[in-house]
């Protein structure tokens, strides 16, 4: 059974089935880091569902719940819910570099460490049939095991890197912190995170000022500033598409219309 650090709090029942199905399968010697955060160097953080010390490389693990049969390709995935994300490849390549750049400028030693991305999936009943060469990294549970297991799958020749395990945990347990979720929004006191992808996190909220209503759901939108322009633009076209669908909403009981208190510098917003 591998050694479980718990450097955060899982945040979803997926991400909790995913560290107890790693510990329970993943060989002693093995260490399973889970919610977690890094800060690279120009001070973007970057957030980890899972990190895996392994005998060949270390993994990163990005953990998703999604079911039913999952489409798209290097850019997009659709569910079959309808609902389009952006692929989460690409984040987890990057967050990859992010801590392999980190390993090689603590220690020399750890430059050679090989860092994996891995996309989870907690329903093996969920299908993927996405057209990106590097939907190989998109696994079920028990599929991962057995990739991080055989240090064949990795595009490199594989060394082992037991001796270093030590120095790998060390680092990441120190320089990592738990995750750090904004708990307050202008107003809005955050009460719980209700549900997240890779377009927007949607959150259980209370207004300090407001009595009437005890709860508020709020949609908070991922926004990459580092993107390329035309991948912004795309950004901005799906947050406009949600704003224009929920306006076209407005007279529906249900949704409230909340302005700013006068004097006050929070800026209005739907919800």
């Amino acid at each position: 059974m591998a050694i479980v650090h718990a450097i955060g709090m899982p945040e979803t029942k997926s991400e909790s089935k995913a560290i107890a199905y790693l510990a329970k399968h993943l060989p002693e010697g093995y260490h399973i880091f889970h919610n977690l955060e890094l800060r690279a160097p120009t001070g973007q953080p970057y957030e980890y569902d899972v990190v895996v010390v392994g005998e060949y490389a270390v993994y990163t693990v990005e953990v998703k719940g999604h079911h039913g049969t999952i489409q798209g390709n290097a850019c997009e995935w659709e569910l079959e819910s309808g609902d389009i994300y952006r692929s989460p490849i690409p984040l987890a390549n990057k967050k990859a570099k992010v801590l392999a750049s980190h390993l090689r400028s603590q220690s020399g030693a750890l430059g050679k460490v090989w860092v994996q991305s891995l996309i989870l999936l907690t329903d093996n009943r969920a299908r993927v049939r996405v057209n990106d060469e590097q939907a190989k990294q998109v696994l079920h549970l028990d599929q991962a095991v057995a990739y991080i297991l055989d240090p064949s799958h990795l595009p490199i020749h594989p060394v082992c890197i037991s001796h270093l395990s030590d120095t790998i945990c060390d680092t990441i347990s120190h320089q990592f912190r738990p995750f750090h979720r904004q708990r307050e929004i202008g107003d809005y006191v955050v009460l719980e995170t209700i549900g997240s992808n890779n377009l927007y996190t949607t959150l259980l909220a209370r207004h300090r000022l407001i009595h009437t209503r005890n709860r508020f759901v709020l949609k908070v939108y991922h926004f990459d500033i580092y993107a390329k322009p035309d991948e912004r633009h795309r950004q901005q076209e799906r947050i406009l598409r949600d704003a224009e669908a929920l306006h076209r909403l407005a007279d529906h009981p249900n949704i409230m219309h909340i302005c700013p208190f006068p004097g006050r510098t929070t800026r209005s917003c739907y919800h």
